[in-house]
């Protein structure tokens, strides 16, 4: 998850974590970031989901993303569809279930 902070979007989220894992991975995601990045991390729990963002990160992909809104809604006005994006800050607990 850190790979997907520090290098793909500035964010990422986690689905399904369980309870007792996510402070521990609250803290270790953090901790990583902040030593590959130096930047501030913060991090939050809902409903077992995992939000992991940092903004100085985002900030230095700010003009992309406004791009990709900028596209979408060319796309929407001109009555065809907004393009996919690819979930790529979005992970599964589940997908590192080894058992």
């Amino acid at each position: 998850m850190a790979d997907v902070v520090v290098d793909q979007r500035g964010f990422a989220e986690i689905h399904g974590v369980p309870g007792d894992q996510q402070e521990e991975l609250r803290k270790t995601v953090r901790k990583l970031i902040r030593q590959r990045t130096g930047h501030q991390v913060r991090t939050h729990s809902f409903n077992g989901v995992l939000y992991i963002e940092c903004q100085a990160i985002y900030d230095q992909r700010a003009k992309l993303y406004m791009r990709e809104a900028a596209d979408a809604m060319t796309a929407v006005l001109e009555g065809e569809s907004p393009p996919r994006m690819n979930r790529d800050w979005v992970v599964s607990w589940d997908a590192w279930d080894l058992t």
